[in-house]
């Protein structure tokens, strides 16, 4: 399962969306905001994944305990959990 990640400002307030900040991951947008948005979930085959290649170099991309919590937390909220 796949949370998939937005640029539209749209998403800004919603609250089953997670708002990531300008530059927070080298793979998001320098100086736009970018949002989880956890009431889209898709279920994908892993052949469908890959990896970010960042300066022409693949990386696997982690994110905080703090992110990820909060995702998880939405993800919860989002499937009455």
């Amino acid at each position: 399962m796949v949370v998939p990640v937005s640029k539209d400002s749209s998403n800004d307030g919603h609250a089953l969306h997670h708002r990531f900040e300008p530059g927070s991951y080298p793979f998001f947008h320098a100086h736009d905001p970018v949002w989880a948005v956890c009431d889209h979930v898709y279920t994908v085959s892993l052949d469908r994944l890959w990896q970010i290649n960042l300066h022409r170099r693949p990386v696997l991309p982690p994110i905080s305990s703090a992110d990820l919590g909060a995702i998880k937390t939405l993800l919860g909220t989002s499937f009455d959990l």
